[in-house]
């Protein structure tokens, strides 16, 4: 579609679409003139209009098809258009469709995204975005209109969803199709482009992009609200099975600098579309096999040799030694890897100073490297401020202060560097903040993960009269310690616009959903847009972007952090190897497992688990997927040494290994178990 290209015109799309406004937060193009004068004009002809003319001939060819059942409805569209207040040019120019209906419902695009005046005054048109996107009858009139109705259905979904709330979705989908049918006609018709017939003309063409999009955005809402859908499997094509990668594909990619496209990397082209276009569309398990595939290649490539020849000609090892205090483990972290950059994906052998400036003995055999991995992220994550809580328990980056982007760098390399080697951590970060991670922009949806109270105040405006609104006295502007590029103003905050001209536009009923847009988008893209480009370029030297791109915010987490929910202890127990005396064969490990079974609520079983591995959650492919598998390890305790009866059970961390006493009876056993996983300690109490 042709549009102007005015201010904020394109801020929600940019949300939505998962552009990431504000990367390249320059200043803003001046909007022309012409075009401010062309917007102020409110009575017009429609036919004075381009392009309308077409549309008249458009109209009058109706009569004569099978579009005649919608013809009254497209007339009374196009008054509505005519009749608007302000960007009238805006909405007949976006209506550039080679189809007719395709351009009626692209010309509600523009009014919907709202502009200004030469005032700089919001103008917006609801109306019209109201009639067809928001009137069930038309809707309901495009669905049953054959293919290319649907297509024109599709893409007045895809512009008038972005002002519904999830649980209002149900109630715009035709009668008697519902939100499943929806899901069910657009996933068989996509399936047998992808799988028989491909694109035979424009029509499909067309009908594939919009198809895709409705998909997206159901299955998005599904997955933030699990009530959208009857089975959210009703997404997965059961027929699509996983590839196997190609390992030149891959190594050409691994040069490419943003890692290249999945039709690269692995052998089957069509599958890798899948992945790029519908990921979903691929059950998760299949997914993750495919990741961890990919993971492994590129390992093998990386890790053989580094391929430089030193002095002597000889080759030289791809791991890196490093030294590290305890006590300054973040400053010593950065001073030895920073300037390593993407060859961190190399594997690090690593050596603990004491407070004595000594080495510890011992030699790292990957044990040492976890437990440094997790001890740094701790470190960095938890502990120095970097990152701020959500009210849900999650993790969010704080407005980056001037001068700590090589600090952000660093730590999205370490993050990184653990999804690589497979080192399930404990963090775990909010929806938004994994959106912004796999590339992606946050809707106003979104907000619930971001700040509760504040997605309960906007969703109360909704619902507002006019009179309140004057009594509130509201404007475009919000308190933030970021400006409207994302620049940081200072620890203390200040009112910045959001739009020219917004601390003197104020909030009403006409203009209140194009607030909550804005305010959403300043909260969660724009303030957290510096520290977030600075996490990313360092997290992207690790991962690239299309490597994560096949997964949704909830399962990137997973492949971070292990599942969430239920450990599944049988599941642990058939992984757990044992060793100095104790057999799964045993009463006493028997009554072990029971406890933890039948004796132990899910948080207690979270405990036992991140006492030992220091994860308290599953890893997706199971307990057995462990780097050393989880273990179990009898404690032999001497005299003078407090006796079994008196000693808490202990865990090295970095090994899964549990050290556990033979207590004299069952109970005992099961109140000291609890002691020692409720503690909250684990490895250093050894």
């Amino acid at each position: 579609a042709t549009v102007h290209e005015v201010h904020l015109v394109t801020v929600y799309e940019d949300m939505e679409d998962g552009d990431n406004y504000g990367d390249d937060m320059e200043e803003e193009e001046d909007v022309d003139d012409d075009e401010v004068d062309a917007m102020d004009v409110e009575e017009k002809k429609l036919s004075d209009f381009p392009g309308v003319g077409e549309m008249q001939s458009e109209i009058e060819r109706l009569e004569r098809s099978r579009w005649k059942d919608v013809k009254v409805e497209v007339k009374a569209a196009l008054e509505v258009i005519k009749q608007s207040d302000g960007a009238v040019e805006n909405i007949i120019r976006a209506a550039a469709s080679s189809s007719l209906l395709g351009r009626i419902a692209l010309s509600f695009l523009t009014p919907f995204l709202y502009t200004r005046n030469s005032n700089g005054c919001p103008v917006t048109s609801m109306r019209a975005i109201n009639f067809i996107s928001f009137d069930g009858e038309v809707m309901e009139k495009l669905w049953a209109a054959g293919e290319e109705g649907r297509t024109a259905w599709c893409i007045a979904w895809e512009y008038g969803s972005r002002g519904r709330k999830d649980s209002e979705i149900s109630g715009y989908v035709p009668r008697g199709v519902g939100v499943d049918g929806v899901v069910d006609t657009l996933g068989r018709k996509l399936q047998e482009i992808y799988f028989k017939t491909g694109i035979k003309g424009n029509l499909e063409g067309r009908f594939m992009v919009a198809a895709q999009k409705v998909w997206r955005d159901i299955w998005e809402r599904s997955e933030r609200s699990r009530n959208i859908v009857s089975d959210r499997r009703k997404f997965v094509w059961s027929d699509v099975r996983g590839t196997g990668v190609d390992k030149d594909g891959l190594r050409g990619e691994m040069e490419t600098e943003d890692g290249g496209e999945y039709l690269g990397m692995f052998k089957n082209a069509k599958t890798g579309r899948i992945l790029k276009d519908l990921p979903f569309s691929i059950a998760f398990k299949e997914r993750y096999a495919m990741w961890c595939a990919l993971v492994e290649q590129a390992k093998s490539i990386t890790h053989a040799f580094s391929g430089v020849m030193d002095d002597g000609g000889f080759r030289a090892p791809s791991y890196v030694q490093i030294k590290v205090r305890r006590e300054k483990l973040l400053e010593d972290s950065f001073e030895e890897l920073w300037k390593l950059g993407g060859d961190l994906r190399k594997k690090l052998q690593v050596n603990f100073i004491n407070e004595h400036g000594l080495e510890e003995a011992g030699i790292d055999g990957g044990g040492l490297f976890r437990e440094y991995l997790e001890a740094l992220i701790e470190e960095g994550f938890l502990k120095r401020g970097y990152f701020k809580g959500t009210d849900n328990e999650t993790l969010l980056p704080k407005e980056m202060e001037r001068g700590g982007g090589e600090v952000m760098e660093f730590l999205g390399r370490i993050l990184g560097k653990a999804v690589y080697e497979n080192v399930l951590v404990e963090p775990r970060f909010s929806r938004v903040f994994l959106k912004k991670m796999l590339g992606r922009s946050n809707a106003v949806e979104d907000m619930k993960f971001f700040d509760e109270e504040i997605e309960r105040n906007m969703s109360k405006m909704r619902d507002l009269r006019e009179e309140d609104f004057n009594n509130l006295g509201l404007t475009f502007e919000v308190s933030s310690r970021t400006d409207a590029r994302g620049r940081y103003l200072g620890t203390k905050p200040q009112m910045v616009p959001l739009l020219p001209n917004g601390l003197d536009t104020p909030v009403t009923k006409a203009n209140v959903l194009q607030y909550i847009y804005l305010l959403s988008h300043h909260k969660m893209n724009i303030e957290l847009h510096q520290a977030t480009i600075k996490f990313l370029k360092g997290f992207r030297e690790i991962i690239p972007e299309k490597w994560i791109a096949m997964f949704s915010p909830e399962e990137l987490q997973m492949v971070i952090g292990g599942e969430e929910g239920p450990i599944n202890i049988p599941d642990l127990k058939a992984a757990t190897v044992y060793g100095s005396g104790y057999h799964l064969s045993q009463p006493y490990i028997q009554d072990l497992w029971d406890i933890l079974e039948n004796e132990c609520t899910e948080e207690e079983q979270r405990n036992f688990a991140r006492f030992q591995t220091s994860v308290g959650r599953r890893p997706i492919r199971g307990w057995g997927s462990l780097e050393p598998r989880p273990a179990i390890q009898q404690v032999h305790v001497g005299e003078g040494g407090g006796g079994a009866g008196e000693r808490l059970p202990t865990a090295s961390t970095c090994m899964n290994l549990l050290k556990l006493p033979k207590y004299q009876d069952r109970k005992t056993l099961k109140m000291k178990l609890k002691q020692a996983c409720n503690s909250g300690a684990g490895f250093e109490l050894s």
